[in-house]
């Protein structure tokens, strides 16, 4: 996908079949241009990219994308995602990376595996336990105004002030949830 197109480009190999890999990066780019072309994002504003990224990797999961067919929490669950993101937790890896993550986008260059995986991770958290908190942040994010730099300071400050103002308690809450599936 693109945002400055708004276009998205996908391609199969003559006579090759489609596999799972293939259709969640389907979906992950339809949902980035559907989430801008209903204005849950602003393609002018400076989304957070673990904002735009974390529901794209969300809505992969079969339970997300085809709701109506797969209902339950487990279908809902991004496993490759929260695999990862346990073998960081079994290993205390993630301390102190929700700030960062939230904070800037750096961490998609450094690190975009653990980026991703920590986008997924935290949307999926929310929309799970908070969903009234990561609706308004949602609010809140489709009215950045457009061509302005959203910086580090206001960013974190935006999410302390909509969702939660200790993000070492909410990242501990998280790893628990996570951890229990």
């Amino acid at each position: 996908y693109s945002p400055l197109s708004n276009r998205i480009i996908t391609y199969r190999e003559p006579g090759a079949e489609a596999d799972f890999f293939q259709m969640a990066t389907v979906i992950h780019e339809a949902t980035h241009q559907v989430a801008y072309n209903t204005g849950l994002h602003s393609r002018t504003a400076d989304t957070p990219l673990w904002v735009s990224e974390g529901l794209a990797k969300m809505f992969e999961a079969r339970g997300v994308h085809s709701s109506y067919r797969y209902n339950g929490l487990e279908e809902r669950i991004n496993r490759t995602q929260l695999e990862y993101l346990q073998s960081l937790m079994a290993s205390n890896q993630l301390r102190g990376k929700l700030v960062e993550l939230v904070q800037e986008d750096s961490l998609f260059d450094s690190n975009p595996q653990l980026a991703y995986a920590l986008a997924w991770g935290l949307t999926f958290y929310l929309c799970e336990t908070h969903s009234s908190d990561y609706s308004r942040y949602m609010n809140h994010i489709r009215n950045l105004p457009p061509f302005q730099a959203y910086t580090a300071a206001k960013r974190l400050g935006d999410f302390q002030h909509v969702v939660c103002r200790d993000l070492n308690d909410l990242e501990l809450r998280m790893v628990r949830y996570l951890s229990g599936f």
